[in-house]
């Protein structure tokens, strides 16, 4: 497999560089009889707001004579575009794009004198920029929408200031966010989180100030150029990244109440070859919160269990970003950054747990306090990239190397102890327990890709991958001996697991239109090795997968204003080290889990069609999607002597469809509003799959509202609501488990104030998060002989202000039209 595996390297490699230079194309004239008269078209198409490429515009070359299209193209990743072989005469040229109003030049005469013609710089403005009033024209809408994604401006997401990357996804259309962290794409928690473009180590997206975010790309249905990992698709965050000529910065401070403060800085210099940018923040937070639990079982002396904590926690997060980009000529580029973060974790519960006969009378207790500490230490990530520019337009070759290396260390001690009612007065030595965790994971990817112009307006983009992975657990576990008062290692729970993998892929896909029709196919080959070793047992696993992943994106422009979009992909979700990991893990005494060494990644196919419609300063998008997935891994739960036991199996199959509405409008001059519907039915088939959990019709709203008051103060609510949803995969943490529960419905409001000062140097800002206290997780669990409901909460209800400076106008850009745009974007990664 090896072998086949460089043959395909090998393969993909002499595409690209063929294609690069030119020999998979015939010579002029050989072969093809005499070459007609024939001139090129060239041209860039830029947002004219933001200065951004616009990626897949579609651009056609129409005969002045009898209106009949001559040929046509799309634009590529930096917003260029070239056709060639077209016949001399008089044309006019339109382009068009979803979301934008469109260009047109009804002049052009390509002739013997004039047979190369390049429109320079086209720029295209947004429905949403065409707004006319004192205070909307020329802001950028807080959501646009392209071709393969929706990208949500962060600057623009006023309830989010002071708030982390999980607060700014409260925003994003179709993304929910569970009580830890945990984040679900239309239902689905398996999406994969991106910053930048890549992967990363870090371990909790709280770790991310929302100060430092640019923008947040929601790409549902990837092309094959992406990795096919994310079964609902990709999330990219993008951080900032300035390329203004000279000095210029921001700095930002929030405080909150309960002691919770965040800082950033962003500084960025820019200078003849050179671009050098920074980030530094902090952020401490603390909060407390609570979770109940209630258990009812059948076939048991004991048939009730009922449990109640509260806790806190006190969370250190620093991080420092360090980059630099040198422009070796006009052609040649390279990049290095490096990114160290450090999380500090510490926490404190207090449980007790009674269980019941069947009279409800109380048969022992439990009680157990329990103190955890995290010091993860410095999560490390390196990048070193260079890119080269041809002087065939549009024609790029990119090379990357990505490090991350990212330890987690946690240790806790609980003192626990049982009691019987005639017992609980007693006072006697307590169980004492205490443990140790080591989880260091590093990551080592390394990549090319080249996109070139191929024939008639088409576009070729090739690329190889290579991903190196390596997870490791070490747990330690010791008990207290109460006669002797020392500590003994648990030899039953404590291991050494190790999980390692290797991926390669490499993928090509070629772009190009046909009418008012634009089209993008390709396919991904990967093959994956994974080793999983537990060492304390001195067991080993082993997993070879080969796999296809196929493409296809097709944009059909009915008439002026209405667009239909058709897409596919085929897609993968690996099971995580700790699902594999076949080692007892124990809670408390009424919970133990461990993993499943044969379990498999699961597969879906995945089919979307939209229909964007734009009309004046109203822009509508509609999106129905289906997705089939085999092998669905989910957690299993079982009880068994008063014992839930949790593991992760493979299940049948899961089916998920549903709809999808994203609008945006401005009502008047002063007020803009921006909202979202997803409906979403899941199905579930397997063995332990419950008939209770077996299917469910859910659905999410959100809704953004930004009025502008007197004095330019700006006030934005936020508004989410989720109905109750089945839990289809492995992202409960404990809630539910996936085929076995649904999760309850839950709303939020935030709220949030902004005014800029001494000539918008510096920006005041004012929110509340969760308004009215809503935000508990609830849920319920059905087995073959139990049923459990389970609910968490804490004080989400938090007051921030903040300030903001900005150094030279930080967000204003000079950037000229030619040059290259930030490439944090997933487009020209």
């Amino acid at each position: 497999m090896k072998k086949t595996l460089l043959k395909a390297f090998i393969t993909m490699s002499m595409i690209a560089v063929s294609s690069m230079y030119g020999l998979t194309q015939p010579r002029p004239g050989v072969g093809n009889g005499p070459i007609p008269p024939a001139g090129t078209l060239k041209g860039k198409v830029f947002d004219k707001q933001t200065g951004a490429p616009v990626e897949y515009a579609s651009i056609a070359v129409i005969k002045l004579r009898d209106s009949t299209i001559v040929t046509g193209g799309i634009t590529n990743s930096t917003g260029d575009f070239l056709l060639d072989k077209i016949p001399y005469g008089r044309y006019k040229i339109q382009i068009k794009f979803i979301g934008y109003s469109g260009w047109e030049n009804a002049n052009i005469i390509i002739s013997p004198k004039a047979k190369d013609i390049d429109l320079g710089t086209v720029n295209l403005s947004s429905v949403s920029q065409s707004m006319e009033g004192v205070t909307i024209t020329g802001q950028k809408a807080m959501m646009t929408h392209s071709l393969d994604k929706k990208v949500i401006n962060v600057d623009k997401d006023i309830a989010s200031i002071g708030g982390t990357a999980l607060d700014v996804m409260q925003s994003v259309p179709s993304v929910t966010v569970d009580f830890d962290g945990n984040i679900s794409l239309r239902g689905s928690s398996n999406v994969n989180i991106l910053i930048d473009g890549k992967p990363s180590q870090m371990t909790s997206l709280d770790q991310l100030p929302a100060t430092m975010i640019e923008s947040i790309e929601v790409v549902t249905n990837p092309s094959v150029k992406y990795d096919p990992d994310g079964m609902a698709g990709i999330i990219n965050i993008v951080l900032k990244k300035q390329k203004t000529v000279g000095t210029n910065g921001m700095v930002s401070l929030t405080a909150g109440n309960n002691n919770r403060y965040i800082g950033s800085v962003n500084l960025n210099f820019k200078k003849e070859s050179w671009n050098i940018f920074t980030n530094v923040d902090f952020r401490s937070f603390n909060f407390d919160g609570y979770s109940n639990s209630f258990s009812m079982n059948s076939g048991s002396s004991t048939p009730y269990i009922r449990s109640n904590s509260d806790f806190t926690r006190k969370m250190t997060f620093g991080g420092v970003r360090l980059g630099a980009d040198y422009s070796i000529n006009s052609k040649n580029t390279i990049s290095l950054s490096t990114w160290l973060n450090t999380r500090k974790f510490t926490g404190d519960e207090n449980l007790v747990s009674s269980t019941y006969d069947s009279s409800y009378n109380v048969v022992d207790y439990y009680t157990q306090n329990r103190t955890t500490k995290n010091d993860d230490g410095f999560e490390s990530e390196f990048t070193l990239s260079y890119k080269k520019d041809f002087n065939v337009k549009g024609r790029v070759l990119t090379a990357d190397a990505f490090f991350s290396n990212g330890p987690e260390t946690s240790s806790s001690q609980r003192k626990k102890d049982f009691y019987t009612p005639d017992e609980i007065l007693t006072d006697r030595y307590p169980e004492m327990e205490k443990t140790w965790t080591d989880e260091p994971g590093t990551r080592f990817t390394i990549q090319s890709d080249y996109v070139s112009p191929i024939g008639n307006g088409g576009r070729l983009e090739t690329g190889v991958k290579a991903i190196f992975r390596t997870d490791n657990s070490d747990y330690w576990v010791w008990e207290n001996d109460s006669t002797t008062h020392s500590w003994i290692e648990n030899q039953i729970y404590s291991n050494n697991f190790t999980y390692k993998e290797q991926i390669y892929s490499g993928y090509a896909s070629y772009s190009n239109t046909w009418g008012k029709l634009s089209y993008m196919g390709g396919i991904r080959l990967e093959q994956s090795f994974s080793k999983s070793e537990q060492k304390t047992t001195d067991s080993t696993y082993n997993k070879n997968i080969f796999s296809l992943f196929p493409s296809l994106h097709l944009s059909l422009e009915i008439v002026d204003g209405h667009d239909l979009i058709f897409s596919y992909s085929r897609r993968i979700n690996r099971p995580r080290s700790r699902y594999i990991n076949p080692f007892l893990v124990k809670q408390d005494p009424n919970n133990i889990s461990y993993g499943n060494p044969n379990i498999n990644p699961e597969y879906v196919d995945s089919y979307e069609v939209g229909y964007g419609f734009k009309k004046a300063r109203t822009n509508v998008t509609t999106t129905f999607f289906y997705r089939q997935t085999t092998d669905v891994i989910a957690q299993k739960v079982t009880l068994a002597n008063d014992i839930f036991e949790t593991t992760y199996d493979n299940l049948n199959n899961s089916l998920n469809y549903g709809i999808e509405v994203v609008a945006s409008s401005p009502i008047f001059n002063w007020w803009r509003v921006t909202g979202s519907y997803s409906y979403f039915h899941a199905e579930i088939n397997g063995s332990g799959v419950t008939s209770e959990a077996k299917s469910s019709n859910s659905w999410t709203t959100k809704a953004s509202s930004t009025i502008v008051l007197p004095l330019g103060v700006e006030f934005q609510q936020n508004f989410n609501y989720r109905s109750p949803i089945v839990t289809s995969g492995t992202g409960g943490r404990g809630f539910s488990a996936g085929g076995q529960g649904v999760m309850a419905k839950m709303w939020s409001l935030d709220l949030g104030l902004k005014k800029n000062i001494l000539k918008n140097k510096i920006t005041l800002t004012a929110r509340v998060s969760d308004v009215f206290k809503t935000t508990t997780f609830n849920s319920t669990t059905y087995g073959d002989n139990f049923i459990t409901n389970y609910e968490r909460g804490r004080n989400s209800r938090m007051f921030f202000i903040g300030l903001t400076y900005k150094i030279n106008d930080y967000k204003k850009s000079t950037k000229k039209p030619d040059q290259t745009p930030d490439d944090n974007s997933m487009d020209d990664y």
